[in-house]
């Protein structure tokens, strides 16, 4: 099979940075097909249609190579790889007359121009590392975030919910408390939106949580990856902006971690003595976070602030935000990072809270 009797010679090379840049499960995921990553199988085929395998098989009709290149349908025979995958979807064959509506699907919906594809950026001169959040990159963020689409919308996040425990109603709950958002299917991404010279979407790192600055404005975004990929490291689980000083000083926070972010003081509906009262659980990692944030409902006065942290987030201007004798319990993982962590949060309220570190189930 050939991609180039329709594109012009000196474009020719546009397969081979397809091929590089992109594997069939988020591809299929992008185009709108149903996968099965357990067995590397999608459906229906986009040539016959078929939801299953003939002869009352309960599988689906096509199977992908272990690489994760190429594709089968058991019901039709077709075959292909990323590329015709796409020209299958777009057109209902697999090789098409004019490929460039494929190339622009690459180009113009994934990989947004040309210019973006790593390959063929030229040198830049070097800069000054940013260090804190700067105006560009708030702004970045915030557009970002305001673009993101509600989770329920979008089956393979809510199926990745649900495998970490989450049931649909908490799914939606989640959605109406809006702890975390799906990057939409199409469009731009900031150019920090990347990891390894691949956009987020195309790791399918397209689990989205807002992170806010000591003064509870969203100042970057940080994206859960819903599956694995031989592009990532592993035990890599979420990918923060390939921009120095986006992911230093801020955190996840639920709703009222957000108010004690922009006010620093106890909320008028807390008691005139509660300020003993307010705890302040700090935990590590987005299923966490979740958990907390949705273990108590909004009816309750007196549920705590539920912030998430990670390398580099935690700061001095975030724990001064804490109002004097609230209750910190730090629930950072078991191992030395948690324990990294909860010595972090320590040294910044210790004069100023009651401090507890949750170990095997007992305050310590």
């Amino acid at each position: 099979m050939t991609y180039y009797s329709n594109t012009p010679s000196k474009n020719k090379s546009w397969i081979q940075e397809v091929m590089a840049e992109f594997t069939l499960i988020p591809v299929a995921w992008l185009l709108g097909l149903f996968v099965e990553e357990r067995s590397n199988t999608i459906a229906p085929c986009p040539i016959c249609g078929k939801e299953k395998r003939e002869q009352g098989r309960n599988r689906l009709p096509i199977g992908l190579t272990k690489d994760l290149q190429g594709w089968r349908c058991h019901a039709c025979k077709a075959s292909g790889d990323v590329v015709s995958l796409v020209a299958a979807a777009m057109t209902g064959t697999t090789n098409p007359k004019d490929w460039r509506p494929v190339r622009s699907w690459f180009f113009g919906n994934v990989l947004q121009s040309e210019e973006t594809a790593p390959r063929r950026q030229a040198p830049r001169a070097k800069r000054k590392p940013v260090f804190n959040h700067d105006h560009q990159h708030i702004k970045e963020a915030q557009l970002l975030w305001d673009r993101c689409e509600p989770i329920l919308d979008h089956p393979r996040a809510a199926c990745w919910l649900e495998s970490r425990g989450f049931s649909v109603e908490e799914i939606a709950r989640a959605e109406d408390l809006d702890l975390c958002r799906v990057i939409p299917l199409s469009g731009p991404l900031p150019k920090w939106a990347r990891f390894g010279g691949y956009d987020w979407r195309t790791l399918l790192a397209v689990l989205v949580f807002p992170c806010f600055n000591s003064k509870g404005e969203v100042v970057s975004v940080r994206a859960r990856l819903l599956g694995e990929d031989k592009r990532i490291p592993a035990g890599l689980k979420t990918l923060a902006p390939a921009q120095r000083g986006m992911a230093t000083n801020s955190v996840l926070a639920n709703d009222l971690g957000k108010l004690i972010l922009k006010t620093g003081k106890i909320p008028e509906f807390y008691k005139q003595d509660a300020a003993s009262q307010l705890e302040v659980v700090v935990v590590e990692g987005e299923p966490d976070f979740l958990s907390w944030a949705l273990q108590f409902s909004d009816a309750d006065l007196f549920a705590p602030v539920v912030f998430a942290l990670w390398s580099g987030g935690w700061s001095q201007e975030i724990a001064d935000r804490i109002p004097s004798r609230a209750r910190v319990v730090a629930r950072t993982d078991q191992g030395e990072a948690g324990d990294r962590y909860a010595l972090e949060v320590y040294e910044s309220v210790k004069e100023r809270c009651d401090f507890f570190r949750w170990k095997g189930g007992r305050c310590d």
